[in-house]
Formats: C-alpha cells, sequence, structure tokens
C-alpha cells in the first residue's frame, strides 16, 4: 500500500508506527496534508470486507494516535486527515479522509 501511495505522489513518513492506543499503519504527506493510513486485508469478502472491522472505538483510538504523531513530531499545526485503504483480495477500496 505505501509505494501505492508513494506512486501517486505521496510521501511516507512512517510506517507501522506505534502508540499504546493503537497503531498507524503508514504516515504519509501529500500536498501539505498529513494523511493516516489504515488498512485493512481480507483475502476474500466471505466475513465482510475490512471496512466492517473499522469501528467507532477503532476510529476514536486512531484520532488520538494521530493527534499524538502529530505532537511527537513537532507538527501540531499540521493539517491531516484519516484515510482507510481496504483491500479484499486483489481490489483496493481507497476512502480518503475516513
Amino acid at each position: 500500500m505505501a509505494v501505492a501511495l508513494a506512486r501517486h505522489g505521496c510521501a511516507i513518513l512512517e510506517r507501522n508506527w506505534r502508540t499504546r492506543w493503537c497503531e498507524i499503519d503508514i504516515v504519509a504527506e501529500y500536498q501539505n496534508v498529513i494523511r493516516f493510513v489504515e488498512v485493512k486485508y481480507r483475502r476474500t469478502g466471505s466475513y465482510g470486507d475490512g471496512y466492517t472491522a473499522i469501528t467507532t472505538d477503532k476510529q476514536q483510538r486512531l484520532q488520538r494516535a494521530a493527534l499524538s504523531w502529530l505532537q511527537h513530531h513537532n507538527r501540531s499545526q499540521d493539517s491531516y486527515v484519516i484515510d482507510f485503504a481496504i483491500l479484499t483480495g486483489d481490489r483496493l477500496r481507497y476512502h480518503p479522509g475516513g
């Protein structure tokens, strides 16, 4: 996923950044916006796609982790979004901005 983002012009800043709340899969920057990307993969859709695994609780933990990353890297004033990349088999669905 990081390679695909880089091909589309994103600068990959970090991968698998951990906090005590959760892990941020990819931190990238595109057009002066920090993008925190949660990647969910399912081999098949027989048990639902990866999007169903992104609960309200998971979204809140990602939000806290994103704010922690920004503070830790002295970028608290930067614009940011949380994106979701859902891979089911070889099909990719990208949900920018959550």
